[in-house]
């Protein structure tokens, strides 16, 4: 069973253990707050560097997955691993989506935050 779960000043961590002593797969958004202590690169860094760079931090029971696209976004999961892959994004100059290289986590976030929206 899936379910993505967005946190906002909860302890990340905290609900990923518990999802998975539950048996369940949670993926979601964080934000910088819930995640001060990680090893994973600072908001502001990340801003800094090219558009669609990436940087993560894997435990045994969390991954924590922090990327520059539009804005900084950091997605936390107790399932997966961090795979390249390619994700369509919109382009102004081809007038048409392209692909663009992304880790595949944010493809299933898209997928399962899409499943959420009906």
């Amino acid at each position: 069973m899936l379910a993505t779960q967005s946190t906002s000043t909860t302890n990340s961590r905290r609900i990923s253990c518990s999802a998975t002593s539950d048996s369940y797969a949670t993926i979601g958004t964080v934000c910088e707050n819930c995640c001060a202590k990680c090893l994973v690169k600072a908001v502001t860094s990340t801003k800094n560097e090219a558009r669609r760079s990436y940087d993560y931090q894997s435990t045994d029971d969390l991954l924590l997955i922090r990327c520059n696209d539009n804005t900084v976004v950091t997605i936390a999961s107790n399932f997966g691993s961090v795979v390249d892959g390619k994700l369509p994004r919109w382009s102004q100059a081809e007038k048409n989506k392209v692909p663009v290289a992304l880790p595949t986590m944010f493809q299933v976030y898209n997928q399962l935050a899409s499943i959420n929206r009906r």
